[in-house]
């Protein structure tokens, strides 16, 4: 499991922070954090969250992937499986 604190998940978390217009502490989002309910992100926001995570972390996210990440969690996972190491470990 993914850990709060690990290089992938700031990386993510800062990612997610600079699309909400409603967070403004990435210290805030814990995987259970839902993208759309508590993050507040449109559906265009989550667009430009996969794009920005494909430029991040230099590869392709697929939609029918990202079409299932409604939490942190999920996202995190799905990042961990792409990048083909443990999201706790991930370095950019």
């Amino acid at each position: 499991m993914i850990a709060p604190g690990s290089d992938l998940w700031n990386r993510l978390a800062a990612l997610v922070v600079a699309l909400s217009d409603r967070l403004h502490d990435a210290a805030a989002l814990q995987p259970e954090t839902r993208l759309v309910d508590d993050v507040g992100l449109s559906s265009l926001m989550v667009v430009n969250l996969v794009l920005d995570c494909e430029r991040e972390f230099g590869f392709v996210v697929l939609e029918e992937d990202f079409d299932h990440a409604e939490t942190m969690a999920d996202l995190a996972l799905l990042l961990e499986r792409r990048l083909g190491t443990p999201a706790d470990e991930a370095r950019g």
